[in-house]
């Protein structure tokens, strides 16, 4: 018997004398004798462990599974020499750092063919946004001309552009418009507008 069979029962037809288990006792007498043994695949465990910035789904088993955003473990089942695949999705703002568990890497997640029971799970990493603050391409054009833009973890001094392109995903920056000698601020444009503080 193979590592992947599953013994089910010996047929009622049987000419089994006794059974025990795995074992159908047959005491030759009288006329031939006929035994017959049912085996199944067997059938394994698949258990996902949700990432926490994202979803990891599965159509290729029983039942299908999609981890989504309220549950922190999936389960569902494979017979032995399937194929599945997985998929990752990631929330706004992450990417899949790496796979874990049956897979790794950032690659796709496969297992073919299905040997035993499987845990499959995925960390995340934060994206980068980036912020730019520029003129109003008027005499200086994209520089800024009669003051400086300061901001958490940045500084853009007057004749200068600023791209900063460190901000993790959900970092909030509030930017302060300081006038030069002789300048009035007039006002944001693009992400932010009016003259008040300027928070994106």
């Amino acid at each position: 018997m193979c590592s992947s069979d599953l013994f089910v029962n010996w047929d009622a037809a049987s000419d089994c004398d006794s059974t025990s288990d795995l074992t159908c006792t047959v005491i030759m007498t009288g006329p031939a004798k006929t035994v017959t043994a049912h085996f199944a695949l067997e059938t394994y465990l698949v258990t996902v462990q949700k990432p926490a910035h994202g979803t990891i789904e599965s159509s290729d088993l029983t039942p299908a599974i999609d981890c989504g955003p309220t549950t922190s473990v999936c389960t569902g089942n494979a017979t032995y020499g399937d194929a599945i695949v997985f998929t990752f999705t990631a929330d706004e703002g992450y990417d899949l750092a790496a796979w874990s568990g049956a897979c790794s890497g950032t690659g796709s997640c496969g297992i073919d063919p299905v040997t035993g029971p499987i845990t499959v799970g995925a960390t995340t990493s934060v994206e980068n946004r980036t912020l730019t603050v520029r003129g109003d391409g008027g005499v200086g054009g994209d520089k800024l001309t009669g003051g400086s833009v300061t901001g958490y973890l940045m500084s853009c001094d007057d004749g200068s552009t600023c791209t900063v392109t460190t901000y993790a995903y959900g970092t909030t920056v509030t930017l302060t418009a300081n006038p030069s000698t002789g300048y009035a601020f007039s006002g944001w444009t693009g992400a932010c507008t009016g003259t008040g503080a300027c928070v994106v």
